[in-house]
């Protein structure tokens, strides 16, 4: 009687193990199955979100070959929030605020960052670059100081570095006031360096790398597109956390203080907190002692 060699019995126990995880998987992937049916019979692909804001009336950034996205100049639109729309108008720079009447004698602050400068669901009068303003013209007495608002929703330190450049060609600043917020600065930063400096016109806001299995998958799957979406905000936490995105992130802010250094301008780092980060005896709160 012939003896089972080790290497034909491990084979007949894959080949065993093989057949029960088939058997395991097989109701999963038909409920996979019936699902994208289901998903694709109950209607079409969602409608880009840019033409559904278009329609209802809200402002639409433009594309913009060095920064990604700015707002379109002199223009005037509502802008989404998640309780109602705020009215938003642009200067001839694509900036939010009024045209600047540049004194050549007079301080010029530049205010650099994201939705946090830009005034995210307030009007413009309650952003705090305009309230800065107003507090010091009542303290200088000086009616001459302008604080510029360059801040633009979803950008982050490397897209603050362009923007100070196109800024300085309509005004030498005197002062720059950086905004860094903890919340999703990092991530931002990750998800910009994948396309600058010279692909920015193909910048697409995912947390993933588009060309990452994952992500191709969500664009030809409605299952894995609606798992994507239920699952974006620890996608984000998670990315925002990592040590390439943090990496990145320093690294521009670094390059932001040389150019000011260059120039003799000084800069002012804000640091935005997270919220948990301020609260009494929330996680993080050490950070905000």
């Amino acid at each position: 009687m012939q003896r089972a060699t080790p290497g034909r019995a491990f084979g007949k126990k894959a080949k065993w193990l093989g057949g029960r995880l088939l058997l395991a998987a097989l109701p999963l992937l038909l409920a996979l199955l019936a699902c994208e049916l289901i998903l694709r019979v109950a209607g079409p692909a969602p409608a880009d979100p840019d033409n559904r804001m278009s329609d209802r009336g809200f402002l639409i950034c433009d594309h913009d070959s060095l920064l990604g996205w700015i707002f379109p100049p002199d223009a005037a639109g509502d802008f989404e929030d998640d309780n109602s729309p705020v009215v938003i108008e642009t200067n001839a720079w694509g900036l939010r605020g009024p045209e600047y009447d540049i004194d050549p004698d007079g301080l010029h602050i530049v205010v650099l960052g994201d939705s946090y400068a830009f005034g995210w669901g307030v009007e413009e009068e309650e952003s705090f670059p305009r309230q800065l303003e107003r507090i010091l013209r009542g303290r200088c007495g000086d009616p001459t100081l302008t604080v510029i608002n360059a801040g633009i929703p979803g950008y982050g330190p490397y897209q603050q570095i362009e923007m100070l450049r196109r800024v300085r060609r309509h005004v030498p600043p005197d002062i720059v006031i950086a905004t860094f917020s903890l919340a999703n600065d990092p991530v931002d930063e990750l998800r910009i360096a994948r396309y600058a400096p010279d692909r920015l016109w193909d910048y697409v806001p995912a947390v993933k790398d588009p060309d990452a299995l994952l992500s191709r998958l969500s664009r030809s799957s409605r299952t894995v597109a609606l798992l994507d979406e239920r699952t974006l905000g620890l996608q984000l936490f998670l990315a925002n956390a990592g040590a390439d995105a943090r990496r990145l992130a320093e690294a521009s802010m670094v390059r932001l203080n040389g150019e000011c250094e260059e120039t003799g301008v000084p800069l002012l780092m804000v640091v935005v907190p997270q919220r948990n980060q301020i609260l009494s005896g929330g996680p993080g709160s050490w950070f905000a002692r």
